[in-house]
């Protein structure tokens, strides 16, 4: 198997942990208060590691990019919040699915900002994304509107924050850049958590596991992701990362023991059908020859 391919696997499964993590902590406090610690000790961690590197350079960094951090930091804020609610509201396999918007949302920006060009199969994989959403909403009978539009705010929160990066970066160095945004989206979820009386305690003895957590999800998941990157095209890094959610139905059968309804897994795979289609079009084929290799495909 090909090495960047297998490393971009291995990101999958470990940044879809964080759903599951989420999900788990949830029933301790309320996405507030869970935000605040996330984004807290990730600073802490990532700093901690940017300070033994050099000292004078981290500290001059973050006095020259303070703005690039509040920017970014402020638009994590958002999503991250909407992220938390929606896994608390819906459960991690539908938000996983859904978030999958984000592309599509990311794409849209283009179009209006960038000047890009609307295709056909982008109007077909948005309608197909949509199909996708709806039936989630109405599915099993319920109506779970409030769920899905929550996490469809999220994936358009994460599809800013997602197109800022990659402009900051530019000029970051990618963990710095983690760094300013985990301080500055901790300061605000903190701000607004005590603001409105949200902060709640949290067991002592869950925090171990909760920087563990943290450290899976968002430094090891990220080091394999960049260095997925790094050996394969954008394109086919992105292709396995669309096949998330379904890495986070399993997740949730084997650890919660639950099993999404015919309607759910119906609705997340059209939602993933239509990502694919508006970020390849035509190309099934390069598609497929990306897919065949993966273990879960034989």
């Amino acid at each position: 198997m090909n090495r960047g391919l297998f490393y971009a696997v291995l990101s999958s499964l470990f940044l879809s942990t964080g759903f599951i993590f989420a999900k788990h902590f949830l029933q301790y406090t309320n996405p507030e208060t869970l935000n605040t610690l996330w984004f807290g000790i990730a600073f802490i961690a990532s700093i901690f590691v940017l300070l033994i590197r050099n000292f004078g350079k981290t500290v001059r960094a973050f006095r020259q990019h303070w703005k690039d951090g509040l920017i970014v930091g402020g638009a994590n804020a958002v999503a991250a919040g909407l992220w938390f609610q929606s896994i608390n509201i819906t459960g991690p396999t539908l938000t996983a699915f859904l978030v999958r918007f984000s592309t599509i949302f990311i794409i849209i920006l283009g179009i209006l900002f960038l000047k890009e060009k609307l295709h056909l199969h982008d109007i077909i994989g948005i309608l197909i994304a949509l199909i996708g959403a709806f039936t989630i909403s109405f599915s099993n009978g319920e109506y779970l509107a409030t769920g899905t539009i929550v996490a469809l705010a999220a994936s358009l929160a994460i599809a800013v924050h997602q197109v800022l990066s990659k402009v900051y970066v530019k000029t970051i160095e990618p963990l710095l850049l983690v760094s300013l945004r985990t301080l500055y989206t901790a300061i605000f979820l903190g701000t607004y958590a005590a603001a409105f009386s949200k902060l709640q305690p949290f067991p002592i003895e869950q925090l171990p596991l909760l920087t563990v957590a943290i450290v899976i999800n968002a430094v090891f998941g990220f080091v394999f992701f960049y260095k997925a990157l790094e050996l394969v095209d954008v394109s086919k890094v992105a292709v396995i990362r669309t096949l998330d959610p379904f890495v986070v139905v399993i997740y949730t059968m084997v650890l919660f023991q639950g099993i999404p309804t015919g309607k759910e897994v119906l609705g997340g795979t059209l939602i993933v059908a239509g990502v694919l289609t508006t970020m390849y079009g035509h190309g099934i084929r390069t598609i497929l020859r990306t897919v065949k290799w993966l273990p879960w495909f034989g």
